[in-house]
């Protein structure tokens, strides 16, 4: 049965009138995709036909949106990246202001009137400006922060297995992979351990500027364990450590030193403290035992 002058008038009017945006080619793409869906609807009579009509407009309103959403450009982003020795100040376009420090990469996209949020990789200093409409959400490997206007750090390596989340001013709500049910708040002086492995998070409170000194051009260490310092001394200063004992990683210290001081100066004065030793083979530290 032939399609009724009805239905003719309908296609003709979606053919015409309701995707004039598009080029000839365009329109006869999507006609014919949708006419292949739709053509057994179209051979009904009598009062089934009155239905097949409704189908068909709303199978061409769908197809439209499914045209058009999958012709929409991808979403633009914006890199800034250090390497290992390197730090970097970034403004977004937001005037939000991140110090982001060696080795990290901070992902974001160019238009924030819509999207607000970053991807890190690495370590970062966050100071947000303040839109409570459009919170700002930080990616860091699984955990999701979201900020209003507050100064905070975190700490998200790829190498490392956790993410160590520090809050210095304001207030922000952690959630794991967005899931807004298990949404945690987070206050001024603590500070959220995320185990990449096990997924579960540790809170405590500690003093924010043993994580946030960095930014200022030193560095402060509080009963660190010798494994953690040498981690951040190779990204600091470029330079892979060796232990040739493990039990020289337990090795605790405690004490500040400016980053301008180079390596061999800072192992130095460990050493005076610490029972060990070390020696310089190229890009390479050796600790070993006295």
């Amino acid at each position: 049965m032939a399609i009724s002058p009805n239905d003719n008038d309908i296609l003709e009017q979606f053919r015409t009138g309701s995707v004039d945006v598009l080029s000839g080619i365009e329109k006869l793409t999507l006609w014919r995709r949708i006419e292949r869906s739709v053509g057994r609807y179209v051979l009904l009579s009598g009062f089934y036909k009155w239905s097949a009509a409704a189908c068909i407009v709303v199978l061409l309103s769908v197809g439209y949106v499914w045209y058009h959403s999958s012709r929409t450009p991808a979403l633009k982003m914006l890199v800034s990246e250090t390497q290992l020795q390197q730090k970097l100040k970034v403004l977004l376009p937001d005037s939000t202001v991140v110090w982001l420090n060696a080795g990290s990469r901070l992902e974001y996209p160019e238009d924030f009137s819509e999207h607000r949020f970053v991807c890190l990789e690495g370590e970062a200093y966050f100071v947000v400006a303040h839109n409570e409409a459009h919170p700002l959400t930080i990616h860091a490997h699984g955990l999701h922060v979201t900020v209003l206007g507050t100064i905070l750090n975190i700490a998200a390596y790829q190498n490392e297995t956790e993410v160590v989340t520090t809050l210095v001013e304001g207030k922000i709500a952690l959630q794991l992979n967005g899931d807004q049910s298990q949404q945690t708040i987070l206050m001024p002086n603590q500070q959220v351990v995320f185990d990449k492995d096990s997924r579960n998070l540790m809170f405590e409170t500690v003093d924010p500027e043993l994580f946030t000194c960095w930014v200022n051009g030193y560095f402060k260490f509080e009963n660190a364990s010798f494994e953690q310092i040498a981690k951040y001394f190779e990204r600091v200063y470029g330079k892979s450590i060796r232990f040739e004992d493990e039990s020289l990683k337990t090795l605790c210290f405690t004490g500040t030193f400016l980053q301008e001081q180079n390596l061999e100066s800072v192992l130095d004065l460990l050493q005076e403290i610490g029972d060990f030793r070390y020696t310089i083979q190229g890009e390479h530290i050796i600790i070993n035992n006295l």
